[in-house]
């Protein structure tokens, strides 16, 4: 049970028998004036479109999660291809350079 939706439908109740409507359908009248009677068929269209609503947000949290993780395990291969780089860039250069000298001489 909705409490709110209870509470705003019985104050429309309330204002309707104000107004001087005792008869059930006048006050079912009043709630459709409302806006607070709908068919089955919206109503089951309605709960429908929650439970995808649901189901559409489980499914961004879930694709958040992998993204994020994916970023997390790209930067990680970033860094140790940058790691990497250094470690055998300079070793690179002096092999350049020994292979230079051989080569004058």
């Amino acid at each position: 049970m909705n409490t709110k939706r209870v509470n705003a439908a019985a104050d429309v109740i309330r204002r309707a028998m104000a107004n001087g409507r005792r008869v059930p359908a006048a006050m079912a009248v009043a709630l459709e004036s409302a806006q607070m009677l709908m068919s089955p068929e919206i109503a089951a269209e309605l709960e429908q479109l929650r439970a995808r609503v649901a189901e559409l947000e489980a499914e961004q949290h879930s694709t958040n999660e992998a993204l994020a993780d994916t970023t997390v395990a790209q930067r990680s291969a970033e860094a140790s291809a940058d790691r990497l780089t250094r470690l055998l860039a300079p070793t690179q250069a002096l092999r350049e350079d020994e292979a230079a000298e051989v080569g004058d001489a």
